[in-house]
C-alpha cells in the first residue's frame, strides 16, 4: 500500500494515493503495526506536499514520527525528516530545512545506505543554491551525481545534474550551465518520468530567458507552470520567473506566448 501510494502520488493520482494512505493507517493501527502506520502518514504527507497543503503535510509527518518513535526505527525516520525538510523549503525556512536534511543524511550514512543518502544530499545542494552558497551547492550536487551514477539511479542523477546546471546559471557561467543541461536532455528524453521532465524544462526555460531567447523561454515556463504534474517547488520557481520577465515583452506578445504554454 505504501509503495503504490507513492507511485500514485508521483503519477498525480492524488485521490487514490489518499485512499491508500488512509487504508494503510487504519489497517496498521488495528493490528498495531507501528512502522506501517508511519508509512501511511508518509504517503499522506507526500500528497499534501504535492498539493502545497503544507500545514496538512506537517501534521501527517508529526503523526508519522509519533508512530515511528514507538518502534525506534531510525532508518524510516530519515524518510520523515526528508519530508520535514521539504516542508521547510516550501516555507522558505532554509536553515531549518538544512538541519533536517543533515540529520537524515547522517542517519542513512550510519546505515551505510548510499541510495537513501542521495535524497538529503541533493536537497542540501538545492538549499545551498537558495542561500547563494554556490561552492557548497556544487560540492553537494557533484557528490550526488557521482553516487547516483555508481548506483545506476537515473532519477537522482538527473536531479543532481540539473542542480549543477542551475548553480552555474545562477553564477552566470552559461557555457558550463549549457553543458549540464545538454547532458540531462540526452537522458531525460529516453525515460517516462513526467515530473522530472518538467523540472528539466523549467531549468532550460530559465536558461533560454537568461541567454536572450525570452519568448520561447516564457512559453516553456508557462507550460511548466500550468502542467498538473509539476511539483509545487518547481511551479513556484516558474511563477516567479514569469512575473520577473513579464515586462520584457509587449503585453500582446506576452499574452500570445503564455497562451501557447497552455496548449
Amino acid at each position: 500500500y505504501m509503495g503504490l501510494g507513492i507511485v500514485r502520488t508521483i503519477q498525480g493520482q492524488y485521490d487514490e494515493a489518499i485512499e491508500l494512505g488512509h487504508a494503510l493507517v487504519a489497517y496498521s493501527t488495528a493490528h498495531d503495526y507501528g512502522h506501517d502506520i508511519a508509512g501511511g502518514w508518509y504517503v499522506l504527507s507526500s500528497v499534501a506536499l504535492a498539493k502545497a497543503n503544507y500545514d496538512e503535510a506537517s501534521e501527517a509527518v508529526s503523526l508519522g514520527l509519533d508512530a515511528i518513535r514507538q518502534t525506534k526505527d531510525q532508518w524510516f525516520m530519515a524518510y520523515l525528516l526528508n519530508q520535514q525538510g521539504q516542508i521547510a523549503i516550501a516555507r522558505r525556512q532554509y536553515a531549518t530545512a538544512q538541519r533536517y536534511f543533515e540529520e537524515s543524511f547522517s542517519l542513512r550514512k550510519g546505515f551505510d545506505d548510499p541510495e537513501s543518502m542521495l535524497v538529503p544530499l541533493t536537497h542540501l545542494g538545492l538549499i545551498a543554491v537558495l542561500q547563494a552558497d554556490f561552492e557548497r551547492a556544487i560540492s553537494c550536487f557533484k557528490r550526488s551525481q557521482d553516487l547516483s551514477k555508481q548506483l545506476g539511479d537515473t532519477g537522482w542523477w538527473i536531479r543532481a545534474t540539473v542542480g549543477l546546471g542551475n548553480t552555474y546559471l545562477a553564477l552566470e557561467q552559461f557555457s558550463q550551465a549549457h553543458s549540464y543541461f545538454i547532458e540531462v536532455l540526452k537522458v531525460i528524453i529516453q525515460i517516462e518520468l513526467p515530473h522530472l521532465q518538467l523540472q528539466v524544462m523549467s531549468s532550460i526555460a530559465r536558461f533560454m530567458i537568461e541567454t536572450g531567447d525570452i519568448e520561447a523561454g516564457i512559453q516553456y515556463m508557462s507550460l511548466v507552470y500550468n502542467h498538473a504534474l509539476t511539483e509545487n517547488e518547481i511551479r513556484e520557481v516558474a511563477e516567479i520567473a514569469l512575473a520577473q520577465y513579464r515586462e520584457s515583452l509587449s503585453p500582446a506578445i506576452y499574452a500570445t506566448v503564455m497562451s501557447k504554454g497552455h496548449e
